[in-house]
């Protein structure tokens, strides 16, 4: 049976400390990350991560109008490891290894850090391996750049940076910190709730941004205004049904 294949979203939320985000360190920081191709994420016995074939490239609509984005490939190199196998009506030790390379496609979109996301195998890399792989390449590339900047404020016939330097460098560029949350259209989420004969209580999250414009109604406007006076980084409501649960209409579900 071949394999299907499933295309899946996801919010990319990259922050740098509490203002900074995506694009305000994408040249220094985010573009190499993904394009310089040089890093491996490793797991003790399980292989290891890395990009492929990532670039930046220019998409354009149908209205002309051109979009920046982030194509490629994240591979999962390991190996596939047998121990025994039935044979003859017995259980036979037979030790072997299996080289294999399967691959995730991901596209993100720059403007409004949506992420498409694509296994293109069975054991392809996951959402989830790519945000930790994301994360461990971003660091790494912030430290390059950390450690760049240091080096260059050395005055001549100097040894070391004027003291407080890494502290005002790491002050201008703070460490990353990304997220990733997996989108769910609105047919998944019917079938989700429909599996439940009752449902006693519903809880909705507000998470950071990365400062774009939230595509909803007033309502949810407020929120988000209220939870930054506030100095929250996450706020939540929760409903809460009787004996009988929620009333939930799945076709009133909006994803």
């Amino acid at each position: 049976m071949s394999y299907t294949k499933r295309i899946e979203f996801g919010n990319f939320t990259l922050k740098f400390g509490d203002e900074k985000v995506l694009l305000d360190f994408f040249e220094e920081i985010v573009e190499p990350s993904f394009t310089a191709q040089k890093h491996h994420r490793k797991i003790e016995g399980k292989g290891e991560y890395f990009f492929l074939d990532s670039s930046k490239i220019t998409l354009t609509d149908f209205n002309k109008k051109k979009h920046p984005a982030i194509v490629g490939r994240i591979v999962k190199n390991t190996k596939l490891k047998r121990e025994q196998i039935f044979q003859d009506n017995h259980i036979v030790a037979d030790k072997k290894e299996l080289e294999t390379a399967p691959t995730s496609i991901f596209l993100l979109l720059l403007e409004t850090h949506r992420l498409i996301f694509c296994r293109e195998l069975p054991g392809a890399p996951s959402i989830q391996n790519f945000e930790s792989t994301c994360q461990k390449f971003l660091i790494i590339e912030h430290k390059i750049l950390v450690q760049k900047l240091i080096k260059d404020a050395i005055l001549p016939n100097e040894e070391k940076a004027p003291r407080g330097t890494r502290a005002n460098i790491h002050r201008r560029y703070p460490s990353p910190r990304l997220r990733i949350t997996p989108l769910s259209d609105r047919q998944s989420l019917s079938d989700f709730i429909d599996r439940f004969k009752k449902i006693e209580k519903v809880t909705i999250k507000l998470l950071p941004t990365n400062q774009e414009e939230i595509d909803n109604d007033s309502f949810w406007a407020d929120l988000g205004r209220r939870k930054e006076e506030m100095g929250s980084s996450i706020a939540s409501i929760q409903f809460n049904g009787g004996r009988d649960g929620l009333v939930v209409k799945s076709q009133e579900v909006v994803s």
